[in-house]
């Protein structure tokens, strides 16, 4: 536990820095906001997770690429970290239970490691990080793709009116005009 990562730049945020006493996570750096640093022995927290990024591309506004939280040793509570801020996508941090994954589908980062030992014996495990996804939305006067390969997993959304609007969440292809 030390310091967190510098800015990426373009990538994301910092994380948070983490405490050795007791041993805490910061929070992992979200598009738009830095991680939380853990907290001192006094106040015994992880680090939340940085703010994401909130798009409405689909018509509905969703939070995405968040930071997860930090995860804590020697903590009663499952959760006790929050992942992003307070939107949800990222994992939340483990305590005595292991790190949340990040929502499917966002980008976002998944809860550190809990353990409720010193000695790790009782080791939770971190939460997966979400895999992203492509979203491509244009005037509906513009004609539908005429060939969207098998290999690509998608949904047409109708979420977003005067537009077509098209979820790619796994697979390599091609979309053919």
């Amino acid at each position: 536990f030390g310091a967190g990562g510098s800015d990426p730049g373009d990538y994301g945020s910092a994380g948070g820095n983490g405490s050795s006493s007791p041993y805490a996570g910061g929070g992992g750096g979200g598009a738009t906001g830095a991680g939380v640093n853990a907290g001192t022995a006094a106040s015994s927290t992880a680090g939340n997770g940085g703010a994401g990024l909130t798009s409405s591309i689909t018509g509905a506004s969703v939070v995405y690429a968040e930071g997860g939280g930090g995860g804590i040793v020697g903590e009663a509570s499952a959760y006790p970290t929050q992942g992003g801020g307070t939107a949800g996508a990222g994992g939340r941090g483990g305590g005595s239970g292991a790190g949340e994954a990040g929502l499917a589908n966002t980008g976002s980062g998944g809860g550190g490691a809990g353990s409720t030992s010193n000695s790790g014996s009782s080791n939770q495990g971190g939460g997966a990080g979400a895999a992203g996804v492509c979203i491509i939305a244009y005037p509906n006067n513009y004609s539908a793709p005429t060939a969207i390969s098998n290999g690509l997993t998608y949904t047409s959304l109708t979420s977003r009116s005067g537009y077509r609007v098209y979820k790619f969440t796994a697979g390599t292809g091609t979309i053919t005009w």
